[in-house]
Order: C-alpha cells, then structure tokens, then sequence
C-alpha cells in the first residue's frame, strides 16, 4: 500500500482536476471536492487528497472511497512509514482529523514516542488529536506543549485549545508561565481566550 509514495521520483499518471477553490490556502476558503478519474482506486484518490495543501475532504467524499476503516489503514500506514515523504506523512495526519479510528489513533501514538519525530509531523500531530478523539490527548498535548522546538508548542497550545477543556486551560496557563518565546505565548493566549469563549456561552 502506497509503495508509490516512498518513491518520491517515480512518476505519477493519475490525472488530476483541481476544481475551483480546491486548494485551502486559509480558514475562511471552502475546498471545493477533488475530482479524479472514475476509475481511480483508493490509493490513488488519498494520493490525490495528500497532494492538495491543507485540503481536508468531507465526509461524503471519505464514505464514497469505501470502508471507513480500510481508509484509516491506508492513511496510518503512510503515517508511520519512515521512507515516505515528509510532506505526504504530514498530509496524512492532517487527513486523519476526517477519518479518525483506532488504525490512526495506534498510528499517532507511533509517531508521538518516535525520538527521530520530524517537527513537522508533531506539528500537524498537536492539531489533529482531539479532532480524531485521542482518548489521552490531553497528555499528549501536554507533552507536546514542552517540546524543545517552539514551533511544536505554539501547535501545541493552538491543539489544547481546540481540545476546549478546562484541563486544558490549567495546563496552557501552566506552560505559558514557563514560556520564553513571544510567539508561542500569544498562541496561548488566543487559546485560553477560546476555551473561556466556549465555557461562557
């Protein structure tokens, strides 16, 4: 599955259309579905999906490619391959907030105690587990919040407060405390003003 994609120089021919507005280039763009050939098999429309940036297909599009699961194996297996590419590995995390299932949630564990974790990857990692229903996402984000990279953390704090939970509150306000860079201390700000957002309505 996906050996194709390990091999970063090998030639692709599936023919893809880009519609209109396709590509998410902001939160205020609507993606528009990806249209690929009638015939193209599961592989080749995720290939299609991971090649768009930051698109994130609807639930009709995941349910039309088949079994939900077998779309959550497909997406893990390139989530934990090592020899994929980067960018791909990251696409896929940012595709498992659509699918979610226990295939991505052991797939993001993987990634989550791999010492050679890419930044990127944890990045895109802190934004997607509570939308997959990470049973400890709290902790996860809590590690990933003392991260030595302050890219991971500022992900980090945006991914708590996503998760919305007062807990998650307690542990923003924890590490902004401990904060040296400006960047990742408004990240957590903006974060801890959604989540008092959200629990005063």
């Amino acid at each position: 599955m996906f050996r194709r994609m390990a091999n970063r120089h090998r030639r692709w021919e599936l023919t893809l259309v880009l519609l209109s507005g396709a590509v998410v280039i902001s939160p205020s763009v609507t993606a528009q579905p990806i249209s690929v050939s009638a015939t193209a098999n599961i592989d080749d429309t995720l290939h299609a999906w991971m090649s768009a940036y930051e698109y994130v297909p609807s639930e009709a599009e995941v349910r039309a490619l088949g079994s939900v699961a077998e779309v959550s194996e497909r997406l893990a297996t390139v989530i934990v391959n090592p020899d994929a590419d980067l960018v791909f590995r990251s696409r896929a995390i940012s595709l498992s907030a659509a699918v979610g299932g226990e295939s991505i949630h052991r797939a993001l564990r993987q990634v989550l105690v791999d010492s050679k974790t890419a930044p990127l990857l944890k990045r895109k990692l802190a934004l997607v587990v509570s939308d997959v229903h990470l049973p400890e996402a709290l902790p996860v984000l809590e590690q990933l919040a003392a991260d030595a990279d302050p890219t991971v953390r500022e992900s980090a704090m945006t991914g708590l407060g996503r998760l919305g939970t007062m807990e998650a509150f307690h542990v923003i306000e924890k590490r902004r405390i401990q904060e040296t860079k400006s960047f990742v201390k408004e990240a957590a700000d903006r974060a801890m003003l959604e989540i008092r957002s959200r629990h005063q309505r």
